[in-house]
C-alpha cells in the first residue's frame, strides 16, 4: 500500500493547462497556489487515512479486551454472589428448623402446664 504524504498534484502542469485554455500566466499560477493551499490544509492523505484506520483498530481491540475483562470479572462476581445466596439459604433453613423446634417445645410445655392446671383445679 502506498502511503504518500501529499496528494499527487503538479502545480506546473496545472498552470500550463490553465494558460492553454485562456488564463493568463498570473491567473494560472494564482489558482495553482490556491489549490496547493487547499490540498495542504484540507485534504486527508493516504497516510492520514491509514493512521486513523490504525488508531480505530487499536481502539477497537482495546475496547474488545476491556469488554472481555469486564465480562470475566462480572461472571466471577455473579458466581460469588450466588455462593453467598446459597449460604444465606442454608442459614435461613437452619433458623427455620430452630424456630420449629422452639415452637414445638413451647407448645409441649404449654400443653403440659395447661394439663397440670386442669388436673389441679379438678381435683
Amino acid at each position: 500500500m502506498n502511503h504518500t504524504t501529499t496528494p499527487q498534484f503538479n502545480p506546473i502542469h496545472y498552470a500550463k493547462k490553465m494558460t492553454a485554455i485562456g488564463f493568463t500566466q498570473q491567473q494560472a499560477e494564482g489558482q495553482a497556489e490556491a489549490l496547493i493551499e487547499i490540498i495542504d490544509n484540507n485534504l486527508a492523505t493516504k497516510t492520514d487515512v491509514f493512521l486513523i484506520q490504525r488508531d480505530i483498530e487499536a481502539s477497537r481491540l482495546a475496547s474488545k479486551n476491556d469488554i472481555e475483562a469486564l465480562r470475566l470479572s462480572t461472571k466471577s462476581d455473579i458466581s460469588l454472589v450466588q455462593k453467598d445466596i446459597e449460604a444465606v439459604k442454608v442459614e435461613i433453613e437452619k433458623s427455620k428448623n430452630e424456630t420449629i423446634k422452639w415452637l414445638g417445645l413451647i407448645i409441649t410445655l404449654a400443653t403440659t402446664i395447661i394439663g397440670l392446671l386442669i388436673t389441679r383445679y379438678h381435683s
